[in-house]
């Protein structure tokens, strides 16, 4: 299916399906909670494929927004996203998510997740992985693999 934009005519990628290199994308609807709808274009000008995640959120939860875990990567009205670029080795500070999130590896990585308590969990990721979580949680994100890895994760506010 092509949508006509403009002065060009851009194929619309269903969900799931990945963008080739200098392909144009999708051009989405976006229509936010309450307020006008807008579109946008996701264009691959890169030389691989790329994935796209679109997140949307129906429902904030209920009761006041938390202060932030770190600096946030990205923000808006409804989420606060934090990008950990982890090097062999490396960790994030001890922190404590009070709202819902989606965990998201941007890269393969060998992530160990650490609580207060010293214990800890190996999980290995692949690039787009992603996991949500719906309770309150304290953890430290360690890198054990041997390679540079990106997790991201999307807090509710």
């Amino acid at each position: 299916m092509t949508i006509g934009v403009g002065p060009r005519a851009v194929k619309r990628l269903e969900l799931g399906q990945i963008s080739r290199a200098g392909e144009r994308a999708s051009i989405r609807l976006i229509k936010p909670h309450g307020r006008t709808p807008t579109y946008h274009r996701v264009v691959n000008r890169g030389t691989t494929p790329f994935e796209v995640i679109d997140i949307e959120f129906l429902k904030r939860p209920d009761g006041p927004s938390t202060a932030s875990i770190a600096p946030p990567a990205a923000e808006n009205p409804s989420a606060r996203a934090f990008k950990w670029a982890l090097a062999p080795g490396a960790s994030t500070p001890l922190h404590t998510h009070e709202r819902p999130y989606l965990i998201i590896a941007a890269t393969p990585m060998q992530l160990s997740m650490k609580s207060p308590d010293g214990a800890s969990m190996d999980h290995p990721v692949k690039a787009g992985d992603l996991h949500w979580i719906d309770s309150k949680v304290t953890h430290a994100l360690r890198n054990s693999g041997t390679e540079a890895g990106v997790i991201v994760e999307v807090e509710l506010k």
